[in-house]
């Protein structure tokens, strides 16, 4: 078979037009796969022009890859083609592309079923390929003879393009370009497989009573239709194209704008940590890298360059150590962490990209540490100032209880003295105001307990009959000195037990 596949290839085609044959397929379907992973990127009302342009460049360059191969190819007799029939391979493959490309578009997010969406997509697309190649074997009208087909090598081409095309479902990560490179040249290999073993398939019976149709397309005719066709590929490829770039430098564009415009200083590092852009809040942030900030400047020297201006004072002595730090940091995603440049305070931030570069962020807290350090200085005046307070406090109860302890001892003594009943009556008033005075007095004393949260209550039995009747007799004098009497009853036996906080 192999000898069959070689002597098809040299023997009968020619091996400069076979060649442009494979370059026109490669570069059609290479756009093609671009036109259709951009348009999966976008939203399904901005991908329509994608849907109907990537089948377009993909059937054309499939179907002028055929036809520029079958120029090449010298069959030993006169050749036309029946002008619907190859018109009709042309929509075949194009609506093959199609369904393709969207089964591939609507296919789930979970890795395993898109896999098997895209295995029914290259069932699709190789179909479409095949009976594309069929068909425009049929549309051949030949003088004298007619082809015969070899089934096992038709079966062969057609699993073998299959596979090749299923082969792009399983292709790993290789990066963007490097996986578009890898899914061009399975898509062409397979186009070149199904086209080339299937040309082995076919043999040359002659058929005296076969002419040709006076209304079939001659080779010039199929010539001047496949440069059309390759003439609509290069256009709708170059424009599509051009939107695609247009479009990703306007977006870049506008991004850069928002970076400069950022109230950060924002720089961002490749794969091998080289500068490659910064925005101006960075270069006003650290002014000391003036004269180093260029595309291609490493992390480590805009750090050296920084430790060489002096600009890191809480470093000195361990600057080889503390750079090791900072390369060591930024490859791992981290809390951000403040640096003292200079006469700022700076908060930087590295996070990893996915292409293995990283990106920094450094906001001025120069503001926010000066608040911090005023706030700090307030709060130490404030508890100095509490601290004062509690001590006056203390200072005044105690100059108060002198003379109260006065007041007491003089109204203990008066109790052993013979007094009348309404003498008595004023006495047990004075004790009773002078325990209240002094439960005050102790509470001005609790104060610094209660600011700092440290006081307990405690209950302990109290007298409520009694508490009544001495609340009574502080207003007993000003009763009767406006001409009212004062009573206070209660049924309260003195038995019954109340507990209370005394204080309260």
């Amino acid at each position: 078979m192999l000898d069959g596949v070689l002597s098809c290839l040299v023997e009968r085609h020619d091996w400069r037009i076979a060649a442009f044959a494979i370059l026109a397929c490669v570069f059609s379907l290479g756009i093609a796969l671009l036109l259709s992973e951009r348009a999966r990127r976008l939203s399904p009302r901005a991908r329509r022009a994608y849907t109907l342009s990537a089948p377009l460049v993909g059937g054309l360059g499939v179907w002028t890859t055929h036809f520029i191969a079958m120029l090449s190819y010298d069959i030993g007799v006169e050749v036309r083609y029946d002008a619907l029939q190859t018109f009709l391979s042309l929509v075949i493959v194009a609506a093959a592309f199609w369904i393709g490309m969207q089964l591939h578009l609507i296919g789930p997010a979970d890795a395993k079923l898109r896999r098997r969406w895209g295995l029914v997509a290259a069932v699709a697309v190789t179909t479409g390929v095949a009976a594309m190649h069929f068909v425009g074997m049929d549309a051949m009208r030949l003088s004298g003879a007619v082809l015969t087909w070899n089934a096992p090598r038709v079966g062969l081409a057609v699993a073998g393009g299959l596979v090749l095309f299923s082969t792009v479902v399983f292709l790993p990560p290789l990066g963007r370009w490097k996986q578009l490179a890898a899914a061009t040249a399975l898509t062409a290999s397979g186009v070149a497989w199904l086209h080339f073993i299937a040309m082995t398939a076919v043999s040359l019976t002659p058929a005296p009573g076969v002419i040709l149709p006076s209304d079939a397309a001659s080779a010039l005719v199929v010539a001047l239709w496949i440069g059309l066709g390759v003439t609509l590929t290069v256009v709708v490829a170059a424009f599509f194209t051009g939107m695609i770039w247009w479009s990703r430098r306007s977006v870049l564009g506008q991004l850069l704008e928002a970076v400069h415009a950022m109230p950060d200083g924002v720089s961002v590092y490749d794969a091998d940590d080289r500068l490659i852009l910064w925005n101006q809040r960075y270069s006003e942030i650290a002014p000391h890298l003036q004269g180093v900030l260029r595309p291609g400047v490493t992390f480590r020297e805009v750090l050296e360059a920084g430790i060489r201006s002096g600009v890191y004072p809480d470093i000195v002595g361990r600057e080889d150590a503390w750079i090791e730090e900072r390369l060591a940091c930024r490859r791992i995603a981290t809390a951000p962490r403040e640096i003292k440049v200079a006469d700022r305070w700076l908060r930087v931030q590295d996070r990893p990209t996915v292409g293995g570069g990283a990106v920094t962020v450094c906001s001025d807290i120069s503001d926010l540490k000066r608040d911090a350090a005023a706030l700090a200085e307030a709060r130490d005046t404030a508890n100095a100032a509490n601290r004062a307070k509690s001590r006056f406090l203390a200072n005044m109860s105690h100059e108060i209880r002198t003379p109260l302890n006065g007041v007491i001892g003089v109204a203990q003594a008066l109790t052993r003295t013979k007094l009348s009943q309404h003498q008595q009556e004023m006495l047990e008033l004075i004790q009773s105001s002078s325990r209240t005075l002094q439960t005050l007095l102790s509470d001005i004393l609790d104060l610094a307990r209660v600011e700092s949260g440290r006081l307990e209550l405690k209950e302990e039995p109290l007298d409520l009959a009694r508490t009544v009747e001495e609340a009574a007799l502080l207003y007993a004098a000003a009763a009767r000195d406006k001409g009212c009497s004062s009573l206070s009853r209660s049924r309260l036996r003195r038995s019954v037990g109340f507990m209370a906080t005394p204080s309260a």
